[in-house]
């Protein structure tokens, strides 16, 4: 037996399917109640049809709803009866109406009181030019059941007789007392008006007022007034693809299918100069100087002369001021704690800083150690301590020309002399680019060596400079029309933003002259969809209705919809007045 799924009245297509995944069987049979929102539009049972055949289920429709069937036949679904006897009223068919069912119905009451009422205006219009003739007919009646216009004179009937038929029967009647308002016909008609007419004539202008007004005001209403904008996302997927690209000299134009790109070689050369700042520092400050205690622990006398001899502290480098003669050995006090004696410490010696500078400044108690040309450095063995802070160091600075500063200086006046050849380049649309150009230096000269002191100095040069030149715009016009071959008609290339194209020269002859180019290209595709024919098909429908119409296309992503002005619920019924924007 099939089994059968009963739905609710507010359940949508998502609540649907997610109760048929969870049926295992193959062939099921879908009760729908009357009125239930998936009957509210047609689109909703092509989508659960859609869902439907992907998850391999034969479904079938069960329900009362005329509208409900009419709508399943269109989307594909097998139709399902009760018979006769079991036909009876569930409980589904009185239940509730769920918020968007009643919504939508008021939108369809709506429209056809909207509808009445301009068939009301005009039925109104037409009668009232209606019931002014008939009145005026029912007036002139009246007239000829008043008595009295017997007595008027034989002169008068004449007149009235030819220009008024409708007096002629007055004449008939038995005599009596004119009426005023008889009196007043007869006065306007002696000079040639006639109030039925006027009367007539301002009424259809009013009446024509006002239905003109209603038009207009109509026509602001659904015409004028309502828009709706529709921002489209297509679906998009990323692209990677690595090309190398033949520079030849003796091409004319870029070939995408050969991925040959015209390339022109470039030879000169220059001479270039320029003024360049010191950077090297050197400090002719004070240089500080203090006392030491010498720590002998060699086990016999040391002879340590001024000039071999120096002490370290951090980085910073110290002499001693006279040969230290006969160092005596330093002794413990006690052994086993490793107290030192300072009695048979040699007196103090003084020491001076190598260079001048505060850094040069130090406390008192820094352990130095001492290096010795003959006795080497034995930090263990032979070490010293400030007796007292070693002090006075000042600094002041001067600008030194260094080895360093002389090679930036050759550097950057080849950058300069490339940067000329550049600008000659840039307006033929061409480039070098890294490794395909050669800078050579051919003289090179400066007005200060290395060591002297000074902030400046003029440095001069001369490059021979050799290159393959090519257009960027041209390699980007290849790259773009050989991933375009390869491409479906559903999909095109986004090259406008989110586009990356690097490449770099693996191989270059100079002599020939060629080269390869490695290209590497990161972009997106795009899918393509007749973005023309969504307004037709977004007339009228609300906003849930036209995102899930947006939503069931397999190229688009997403979709944000505006409707103006603010009160606005569905979509204008002109397709001109539907704005379709790509937003990508």
């Amino acid at each position: 037996m099939i089994p059968s799924v009963y739905i609710n009245l507010e359940d949508d297509v998502a609540k649907v399917m997610a109760r048929l995944k969870k049926e295992k069987s193959a062939q099921l049979v879908l009760v729908c109640p009357k009125r239930c929102q998936l009957f509210s539009d047609s689109i909703n049972l092509r989508l659960l049809k859609k869902q439907a055949d992907l998850l391999k289920k034969e479904v079938s429709i069960l329900t009362m709803d005329e509208r409900g069937q009419l709508y399943a036949q269109e989307a594909g679904f097998a139709l399902r009866s009760l018979p006769k006897s079991k036909r009876t009223t569930g409980i589904s068919d009185i239940g509730f109406q769920p918020k968007s069912v009643i919504d939508s119905e008021k939108e369809q009451e709506h429209a056809g009181r909207l509808a009445q009422t301009v068939k009301g205006v005009a039925s109104f219009v037409s009668g009232l030019v209606s019931k002014k003739n008939t009145d005026s007919n029912s007036e002139d009646a009246a007239f000829t059941e008043k008595p009295g216009v017997e007595s008027f004179s034989s002169q008068q009937e004449s007149v009235k007789t030819k220009d008024f038929p409708r007096a002629h029967s007055l004449l008939a009647r038995k005599p009596q007392k004119p009426s005023v308002r008889v009196d007043r016909e007869l006065a306007f008609s002696a000079n040639g008006r006639d109030p039925g007419k006027t009367r007539r004539a301002y009424s259809i202008f009013l009446s024509l007022s006002l239905a003109m007004s209603l038009l207009v005001v109509l026509g602001l209403v659904f015409a004028v007034l309502p828009k709706a904008s529709v921002f489209i996302f297509p679906k998009t997927e990323p692209i990677t693809r690595d090309f190398d690209v033949s520079l030849d000299n003796q091409a004319k134009q870029y070939d995408s299918a050969k991925l040959i790109l015209p390339t022109v070689k470039f030879e000169e050369s220059l001479d270039v100069n320029s003024k360049f700042k010191s950077q090297g520092k050197k400090d002719v400050g004070n240089k500080a100087f203090g006392a030491i205690h010498i720590y002998n622990f060699t086990g016999k006398p040391l002879n340590l002369k001024a000039q071999t001899t120096s002490l370290i502290a951090g980085s910073k480098t110290y002499y001693l001021v006279n040969d230290a003669l006969q160092i005596a050995p330093t002794k413990y006090r006690n052994a086993q704690t490793k107290e030192i004696d300072e009695n048979s410490l040699d007196p103090p010696l003084e020491i001076i800083a190598g260079s001048g500078g505060e850094d040069s400044n130090l406390p008192a108690g820094v352990r130095m150690e001492i290096t010795n040309q003959v006795f080497g450095s034995r930090p263990l063995l032979l070490y010293a301590k400030t007796q007292t802070p070693v002090s006075g160091g000042t600094s002041r600075f001067l600008s030194v020309v260094t080895d360093s500063d002389i090679l930036d200086a050759q550097n950057q006046l080849g950058i300069l002399a490339l940067r000329q050849v550049e600008e000659k380049l840039a307006p033929q649309g061409l480039k070098f680019v890294e490794n395909s150009f050669r800078v050579e230096v051919l003289e090179f000269f400066t007005d200060k060596q290395p060591g002297a002191e000074s902030p400046q100095f003029q440095a001069s040069a001369k490059f021979k400079i050799v290159g393959l030149a090519f257009s960027e715009q041209e390699l980007k016009s290849l790259v773009k029309d050989r991933i375009s071959q390869s491409l479906s008609n559903t999909r095109y290339l986004k090259t406008e933003s989110d586009f990356n194209l690097s490449f770099k020269v693996k191989t270059v002859d100079f002599n020939v002259p060629s080269g390869i180019l490695g290209v590497h290209f990161d972009g997106k595709l795009i899918a393509r969809f007749a973005m023309e024919e969504l307004p037709k098909k977004l007339i009228g429908k609300n906003k849930q209705e036209a995102i899930e119409l947006l939503q069931s296309m397999p190229e688009i992503e997403k979709a944000e919809i505006v409707l103006s002005p603010s009160w606005q619920t569905s979509f204008p019924w002109f397709s001109g007045k539907i704005i379709i924007q790509l937003s990508e």
